[in-house]
């Protein structure tokens, strides 16, 4: 016959552990936050650490950092989730409106009301806020996008609708179309790559004297080139071996440096977003600090590192991407 009351002790010993452990695990992530101990492994923030790193949800990491965060200012907050009286997700629901002055109050509403109950009461408290923006998958291709939009842009794009004709989504997606075409880095070197065919970039002698010449433009087919091969994304690779994922503030890295000779051709770039690039000369160049007035050591550098840093006779290199693709003309 079943042991209901082994049963029952088992989960709830089991439940105290692991409210035990989100305690101690948001004391470890405030910690991670405040020392910036993510960057020394190559992490573009706390939130990208605990995700790749620690293998959290992102609605998981969300919560651990928000609780973090406003536990900096009210303890209260904190002590709660650490004594038991409040979980992770209760403590979350009251970061928006907990201050010093009513810590007390609130911590008592979040562990004694369900959560509906305790959801209209801080809606209450807080101000009307504008409609938010929401993209929402609905079946299929198909996805569904709430706006709420001034006069002026309405009217804009009403008179998109008459200009094209059709559907406003027909509109809408025309207007997109000539942005990113304009604008997407990626689109633009596929456009531009090889027109510039003839012109050769030369590589830049080093600068060894204080009176060197500043270091000369890269040649846009080169850029081109470069912008296509790694398909305008970060190519760090991460401990785990998944690449960074971010497509903004690149930054093209001289795998050798321009100072020891490196040339500004597409073997000897490789792009990288701003906080990696960072990340990599301070990995490599100890005197260049990765955290401000405190440098840390880098004690597991990523295979990304590895791989650039430890280059074949051959003085080939291995990008993210292993396929080089086709020039478009």
């Amino acid at each position: 016959m079943t042991n209901h009351t082994e049963i029952d002790e088992n989960a709830r010993f089991h439940a105290t552990k692991f409210l035990r452990s989100e305690a101690a695990l948001l004391e470890s992530i405030q910690r991670v936050d405040d020392s910036r101990a993510w960057a020394t492994f190559g992490f573009t923030s706390v939130f990208d650490y605990c995700v790749r790193r620690l293998k959290l949800s992102e609605s998981t990491t969300s919560a651990f950092i928000c609780v973090a965060r406003k536990a900096k200012t009210v303890p209260l907050l904190k002590d709660a989730v650490v004594q038991g009286s409040l979980t992770l997700s209760q403590a979350k629901r009251v970061v928006s409106v907990i201050e010093p002055a009513n810590a007390t109050l609130w911590v008592e509403k979040a562990s004694q009301l369900k959560q509906r109950e305790l959801e209209r009461e801080v809606a209450a408290a807080l101000p009307s806020p504008a409609p938010k923006a929401r993209l929402k998958a609905v079946g299929g291709q198909m996805s569904e996008l709430t706006l709420v939009i001034p006069e002026a842009m309405r009217k804009k794009l009403e008179r998109l609708q008459e200009i094209r004709g059709g559907s406003l989504l027909e509109a809408f997606d025309h207007a997109l179309e000539q942005v990113l075409k304009r604008e997407c880095p990626l689109r633009r070197a596929q456009r531009n790559f090889g027109k510039c065919r003839n012109r050769k970039s030369s590589a830049p002698k080093p600068r060894s004297s204080r009176n060197a010449r500043p270091r000369p433009p890269t040649a846009a087919q080169v850029t081109h080139a470069v912008i296509t091969r790694d398909n305008a994304q970060c190519t760090f690779r991460y401990v785990d071996g998944s690449r960074c994922a971010s497509r903004r503030w690149l930054h093209a890295h001289h795998v050798t440096p321009v100072s020891h000779g490196g040339a500004s051709t597409a073997e000897n770039l490789a792009l990288l977003c701003s906080q990696h690039h960072r990340f990599l000369h301070s990995a490599l160049s100890p005197s260049t600090p990765l955290v401000p007035k405190a440098r840390e050591k880098v004690s597991e550098p990523s295979s990304w590192c590895e791989t650039y840093r430890h280059q074949n006779d051959t003085g080939s290199l291995r990008f993210a991407d292993e396929q080089q693709p086709q020039p478009h003309h």
